[in-house]
């Protein structure tokens, strides 16, 4: 897995390749995602036909949370729900004592440290993420929170911002009073929970059955290649500075629509006047004294809609240009508050 990922990251580091295909062919990283959901798939099977199973991998803290979270969010549709995948995480992986700090190679506390080696880092619970990743695509209406929730949790897993994911077991958070000295990545959650719902949720109560067919997988990309989607830009711009920043973008685009619409009028003008010049011919008005009329006519619409055009284009201009100093401005303040 941890050779998977290495290759997954060389991979997408040059995603112009030609060869790109073949390359993420060769990573394997799709085939093991592959393989944890075709187990999730025949524990649920197995589950539904009322058999028991017992659940268990060699160390009993890797693969053993990802198939009971992938069994239970196919089972029961609370897990699915925003509450229920939090609840699902802090039940089967950090109550469970998955090992984040070995695992990410966090490395930060006391004893710890010690214990910390490159060999037993491994992207364990970036694997869960990408199976639910999985899921979602093909059950898209199924899960009350979005796939902007799943990035948030790989990209918190590794900022140790928030003392959630820090040390290896709930023992050793309570003996370095983790709690008190961190932030719960929970409640940060909360506070933006509009912004991890997804608006095309609709409960149900069914159990899914999931397909685990090589053309179903797809690549992660809203992860993988986050570089050139814009995605990280996301966890570094706050809350109010990006509504800010939405509402004048969209004021550039009304802008550019009222553009069009006075296209559209002259395009109208010229219509009407050819067919009112047709209609003059018909009643014996030459064409010298129509071309009188509508050079006055359009002399005197004209300018007025000129000059008003002129000031909402000059207006356009300056508040385009207001827009790119304040958010270049607010993003090099947070990139440099995020360094320090």
């Amino acid at each position: 897995v941890r050779d998977a990922f290495n290759k997954m990251v060389q991979c997408v580091v040059d995603p112009d390749d030609r060869r790109w295909t073949s390359k993420l062919e060769n990573t394997h990283w799709l085939e093991y995602i592959g393989l944890i959901l075709d187990g999730a798939t025949k524990i649920s099977e197995s589950l539904r036909g009322g058999h028991s199973v017992l659940i268990h991998s060699s160390e009993g803290w890797d693969r053993t949370p990802q198939l009971t979270s992938l069994v239970q969010l196919l089972l029961d549709p609370y897990y699915r729900t925003f509450e229920g995948f939090i609840v699902l995480i802090e039940k089967e992986w950090l109550q469970f004592s998955h090992p984040f700090d070995l695992r990410c190679g966090h490395s930060t506390l006391g004893e710890l440290a010690l214990e910390a080696s490159d060999s037993k880092r491994a992207p364990i619970f970036l694997q869960f993420l990408d199976c639910v990743h999985q899921i979602m695509l093909q059950y898209p209406a199924d899960f009350e929170f979005n796939f902007r929730m799943l990035l948030d949790l790989a990209f918190h897993v590794h900022s140790c911002r928030f003392g959630t994911f820090l040390a290896n077991t709930e023992k050793q958070r309570r003996k370095y009073d983790v709690q008190k000295k961190a932030p719960c990545l929970w409640v940060e959650f909360l506070h933006k929970k509009e912004d991890l719902i997804n608006p095309f949720y609709k409960p149900t109560h069914e159990e899914l059955e999931l397909s685990t067919l090589p053309f179903k997988l797809k690549l992660w990309e809203e992860y993988f290649l986050q570089y050139d989607y814009g995605q990280i830009t996301n966890h570094l711009v706050k809350p109010g500075e990006k509504s800010m920043l939405t509402d004048q973008m969209n004021k550039a685009k009304g802008q550019a629509m009222t553009e069009e619409k006075y296209k559209e009028s002259l395009t109208e003008k010229k219509e009407f006047l050819n067919k009112l010049l047709r209609r003059a011919r018909q009643f014996g008005i030459s064409e010298n004294e129509l071309q009188a009329i509508q050079d006055c006519e359009l002399s005197s619409k004209g300018d007025s809609r000129e000059e008003e055009y002129s000031l909402e284009h000059e207006e356009a201009k300056e508040s385009n240009r207001i827009v790119t100093e304040e958010d270049e401005c607010s993003f090099i303040n947070l990139t440099r508050g995020s360094a320090e």
